[in-house]
């Protein structure tokens, strides 16, 4: 027979006959205990494998972040640095959990125990050298791709999807432990060298008891939360613009101002944290809506306060690179409030009365006329069973999302949505973390939200077929442009979100009628991205010209927020005068509806 048409069941018999055979049937469970290095950190991790019920738990700390993980054989957590402990429970945590579980139980060996569906991917030829691939799709999980050395047989790596992109584990320095041969160092990454991380085992146990509990969700106990005065809720004056809402906060003694982000961490920018002298280890991966990664450090503050009236206390917050982030936003953007401020308390937005309301779960009652949707998890991000025009998915609520409602790719193109709607020529339709993201607009009929419904949303629909808006098992992402139309009442600790429609919640939403994406500009506003064949881009305006005047206003003292708003007003002509350069330009631009 070819070499290249070798069966699945003959490539993982070579390969279970030369990793141990039945040794691995007769074990049960593996203890291992080594380092794990990541962006220039290291510190010791322990895990514990249950071979037969497919139960996994680690725990690992990288520098000052100490974090942990598991699944029972029914539930999955994550424990972030600061205590937070999630119940992965949204449809695409349970198939990344149903995955973890199979690949750590070497579930292509035992389909008895562990069922999946197997192909075979033929030979592959890469860094010189032959592999025989099988793709597996675990019941319930997501497709992998085990490459198998051709010559010696042995696992190399193993290649799935994660946050929308391919990932890979490669495996190697094998060595016999009680008739197995396991790998002792494991290196993965998404294909940037810089963000890799490297496990590397010093101990290998077969069979060893796991101390009681190991696999069940930890108990969480915050101690680092105090309201002034003693209360138990406080109501805090925020800034609305651009959909976010912006929360006065105090650093250590420092005056700033951060975002409220579901769908993030607590964090600070790194210029920020260069201003106020607060220093950073480390340099992992972070990734956003954009389309790069950028790096992320840790640093430890003592007091984090918000408006005078609660703190966070002892934090260890990501330091993150955030360029032209303040240039997006049209004001300084010194940091993130994530998901351990939502795990502490319940946290409610007052979009129109600008009002952010923080309490202790126990002292919460829902506003009154407020309509109760259940909550699910996948990492730290919220989400809902909601559906666009009878097409029902798993929504994030992402607070950090200006627009009103992204849809991921393998959705749109699952349901046809890019043909089923008229959509606009290509743009900029965000920018976040790692940069802009380019899509088409968009205009959805109805997006029910149990009870409630939302007429005409402006859908986004992303181009990238990689990262966090290309991710399988989550139809898209509804941000602050619907959530302002709501007195909207996050409440983690009991998995709820309560929506209470806010005055005008059913006013016509607005789109861009310019095509053009601008960013803030000393001397106004930059144009940062241009619709071709759009209004800005048919009245002449190029890509780095900046807009000082319009309709005889400076922009600098309009605003950004203003501008857009300006620029989504129905029809009519706009004068705009430009910087080009060294020179000045007057232009003419006629407004039209885009979607």
């Amino acid at each position: 027979m070819d070499a290249d048409c070798r069966s699945c069941e003959q490539i993982l018999a070579r390969a279970l006959a030369d990793a141990g055979g039945p040794a691995w049937a007769r074990a049960s469970g593996l203890h291992l205990a080594g380092r794990v290095t990541a962006g220039g950190l290291s510190g010791p991790t322990e895990q514990w494998i249950d071979l037969v019920g497919a139960r996994h738990a680690m725990r690992l700390e990288l520098g000052p972040a100490a974090m942990a993980a598991g699944f029972d054989g029914h539930v999955a957590w994550q424990r972030g640095a600061n205590g937070e402990v999630v119940v992965q429970d949204a449809e695409a945590a349970r198939r990344a959990a149903a995955t973890d579980a199979w690949i750590h139980a070497r579930g292509w060996w035992f389909a008895e125990r562990h069922p999946a569906a197997f192909e075979a991917l033929g030979r592959r030829e890469a860094d010189g050298r032959a592999f025989d691939v099988v793709g597996c799709t675990p019941v319930g999980g997501q497709r992998v791709a085990l490459w198998f050395d051709a010559v010696t047989h042995r696992l190399d790596r193993l290649v799935q999807e994660q946050l929308g992109r391919p990932a890979t584990r490669r495996f190697d320095h094998w060595r016999e432990v009680d008739g197995l041969w396991l790998p002792f160092r494991v290196r993965s990454g998404n294909g940037d060298p810089r963000f890799d991380r490297v496990t590397e085992s010093e101990s290998v146990q077969v069979d060893a008891t796991p101390p009681p509990g190991t696999f069940e969700v930890p108990v969480q106990a915050f101690t680092d939360v105090a309201f002034a005065g003693g209360a138990s809720s406080a109501s805090i004056p925020v800034e609305i613009a651009n959909h976010h809402v912006f929360v006065p906060v105090t650093l250590d003694g420092h005056a700033l101002r951060f975002m409220l982000d579901t769908g993030g961490v607590n964090l600070v920018a790194e210029a920020t944290a260069r201003r106020i002298g607060l220093a950073s280890v480390g340099a992992m991966e972070a990734r956003g809506p954009g389309e790069r990664s950028v790096s992320s450090g840790f640093a430890r503050v003592g007091r984090l306060d918000l408006g005078g009236a609660v703190a966070l206390e002892r934090q260890l917050l990501r330091v993150i690179d955030m360029p032209g982030f303040d240039a997006v936003e049209g004001l300084r953007v010194d940091g993130v409030l994530g998901v351990e401020l939502f795990k502490r308390l319940v946290v409610q937005i007052d979009y129109a009365g600008a009002r952010l309301t923080l309490a202790d779960p126990a002292a919460f009652e829902k506003p009154p006329s407020a309509h109760s949707l259940p909550l699910s998890f996948f990492g730290h991000f919220p989400g809902v069973v909601a559906s666009l025009d009878g097409i029902e998915g798993q929504f994030w609520l992402d607070t950090g999302n200006r627009g009103g409602l992204v849809l991921h790719r393998p959705f749109v193109e699952a349901h046809g949505l890019d043909r089923r709607y008229r959509t606009s020529a290509e743009t900029t339709i965000g920018w976040g973390i790692g940069g802009r993201a380019q899509g088409r607009l968009a205009r959805g009929g109805r997006l029910a939200l149990g009870a409630l419904g939302v007429d005409a949303p402006v859908l986004r629909l992303p181009l990238g077929h990689d990262g966090p808006l290309a991710m399988r098992d989550v139809a898209g992402n509804i941000g602050g442009e619907i959530l302002g139309r709501f007195v909207v009442a996050f409440d983690y600790a009991r998995r709820v979100v309560h929506l209470a429609p806010a005055p005008g919640a059913d006013r016509p939403f607005a789109a861009d009628r310019s095509g053009l994406w601008i960013n803030a500009h000393p001397r106004g506003a930059v144009v940062a991205g241009l619709m071709a064949g759009g209004p800005a881009d048919e009245a002449g305006l190029r890509v780095d010209d900046v807009i000082e005047a319009v309709d005889g206003r400076a922009v600098e003292g309009l605003g950004l927020a203003a501008l857009r708003g300006r620029l989504a007003e129905a029809g009519g002509r706009i004068a705009v005068e430009v910087r080009r350069g060294s020179g000045t330009l007057r232009v003419a631009l006629r407004l039209r509806d885009l979607v």
